[in-house]
């Protein structure tokens, strides 16, 4: 039984270490550099999820108070914000270093269909439920790669609402060569290709994978198609295949 026990640790272990050399990578990328994002807290989920009722999310985050007691929140598919944490083990709590590790426990959600194919945005929260930060997961029902396997994409996390307010988005892990477009879905709940406002006008994998294109979003706040809060951006493929998300926050 103790053998039994140790081995099973061992294998949640070594999924773990996988899980914390991914996160590794893109926490250095949302450094966009880290000086522009240093101290400010961040949250960082598995960022695709097959949709089954044992399914499993590993959450990081960083930057936090340490001690700080945390909630962590989604609006299902009812529009209903709900709070995840009965769901959550460990509880979210910082340690001296500002950091939490916790795996929310999915498929619950999944099978009582409070979440859909798709993006889902966290929140995590203060005790006076003000938002510290926020990540994104697309549930789909397909398999998925494994972390180390799944294309990046970082922004800006937060951004002043102004005319000429801009936001810097960065992918990894694409395939060389690569054409992809850039999506958002705007306040009135229409998804729209944001190319004609990104430079460079087409966007291409370099023979690392990698990209980076700078988003005008300043036309997006002036028509109002953008509001307070959080923006999910997509990254697709020519064939509109979900490759990669991401969330931004503007703020006034």
């Amino acid at each position: 039984m103790k053998d039994g026990f140790n081995t099973e640790l061992q294998k949640k272990e070594g999924v773990m270490t996988k899980w914390i050399c991914w996160i590794t990578v893109f926490l250095l990328m949302i450094g966009l550099g880290a000086s522009a994002q240093a101290g400010s807290p961040m949250l960082s989920a598995t960022p695709m999820v097959k949709m089954d009722k044992k399914a499993t999310v590993s959450l990081v985050g960083s930057g936090f108070k340490p001690g700080q007691v945390l909630s962590i929140v989604i609006t299902d598919r009812n529009g209903i914000t709900a709070n995840i944490g009965a769901y959550l083990d460990p509880k979210p709590v910082a340690n001296s270093s500002g950091e939490f590790f916790t795996t929310w426990k999915s498929g619950r959600y999944i099978s009582k269909k409070l979440v859909k194919d798709g993006v889902t945005v966290l929140k995590v929260m203060d005790d006076d439920y003000n938002l510290l930060a926020h990540a994104s997961i697309a549930f789909v029902k397909g398999d998925v790669p494994p972390p180390g396997k799944v294309p990046l994409v970082s922004a800006t996390q937060n951004i002043k609402m102004s005319k000429n307010a801009e936001a810097t988005i960065i992918g990894s892990g694409y395939k060389p060569g690569q054409e992809i477009s850039i999506l958002i879905t705007d306040r009135n709940g229409i998804s729209s290709n944001i190319g004609a406002y990104v430079d460079p006008k087409s966007i291409v994998a370099d023979n690392a994978g990698k990209w980076s294109a700078t988003w005008k979003c300043g036309r997006y706040v002036s028509k109002k198609l953008v509001s307070k809060g959080i923006t999910v951006i997509k990254i697709v493929d020519n064939d509109f295949n979900l490759l990669a998300h991401n969330s931004i926050t503007f703020t006034k």
